[in-house]
């Protein structure tokens, strides 16, 4: 068994990644679709996953 958490981690990470490399959404935008409640919350749970912040992530993908 896959705890909860652990899956919602990875459902909210591969729709916030999906977001960010195929949207112009804004950030603030994103984190709402995601269910973040505060752009801070999701940064900080974007930098454990990507060690990263979201803004540079997809920089990253643009320039990729």
């Amino acid at each position: 068994g896959t705890r909860f958490r652990k899956l919602l981690d990875q459902v909210r990470r591969t729709e916030a990644t999906q977001y960010l490399a195929g949207t112009a959404l804004p950030i603030t935008h994103i984190a709402a679709a995601v269910g973040y409640g505060s752009v801070h919350a999701f940064d900080h749970a974007f930098r454990r996953w990507c060690d990263t912040i979201p803004s540079s992530w997809r920089k990253k993908q643009e320039t990729a």
